[in-house]
């Protein structure tokens, strides 16, 4: 009888060793599932950012030195909804701040900068694009002077960016309680 009860017990502890060498593998197996799930993570913004910052780019390009060329320049400040000749300071110093703009989009898509760094560039050109977009977006609702074409175009970009960082975060905050709820 008791040669029976020591084989028993001797198959119980057999049973439950083989159990805890599986649940180890499966911990192993999601850990790794997990670490590709997270490697492959879509990056949306540095296409909005990258559209962001040419949109910038071009628009203080065309601002700045469209009060440099003379009497043959084109009619920026009426395409624009400045007064013809008046506002040129203005219309540099826009231009300026748009390029400006643009470096700040442009920044966070270089290797410069790796891992918070790099976080911190984009919620700052994220927070600059939002305030350049509520800028337009107050300027043509209570001015009225700038073109609705540049309002939609910029406008545009602006909310895709906006749009895309909320969604690349909410993504990244559903991985990170993935990676915790695995370990």
């Amino acid at each position: 009888m008791s040669n029976v009860a020591g084989q028993v017990n001797a198959n119980v502890q057999d049973l439950k060793q083989n159990l805890k060498n599986k649940q180890t593998e499966i911990k192993a197996e999601i850990q790794e599932a997990v670490k590709e799930v997270q490697v492959k993570s879509k990056k949306y913004i540095r296409s909005t950012l990258f559209a962001c910052g040419s949109l910038f780019l071009l628009n203080g390009l065309l601002l700045y030195f469209g009060t440099l060329s003379g009497s043959s320049r084109i009619d920026l400040a009426r395409f624009y909804g400045f007064r013809e000749g008046k506002n040129e300071h203005l219309q540099r110093s826009v231009g300026i701040l748009c390029i400006i703009l643009a470096a700040s989009n442009f920044l966070p898509l270089t290797k410069l900068h790796e891992g918070a760094a790099n976080d911190a560039l984009t919620s700052i050109a994220v927070q600059g694009n939002i305030l350049a977009f509520t800028h337009y977006a107050v300027e043509t609702i209570y001015f009225k002077d700038l073109r609705m074409e540049i309002i939609f175009c910029m406008g545009m970009f602006l909310l895709m960016n906006v749009f895309w960082t909320f969604k690349e975060m909410y993504q990244s905050k559903k991985e990170v309680i993935v990676v915790k709820k695995s370990q």
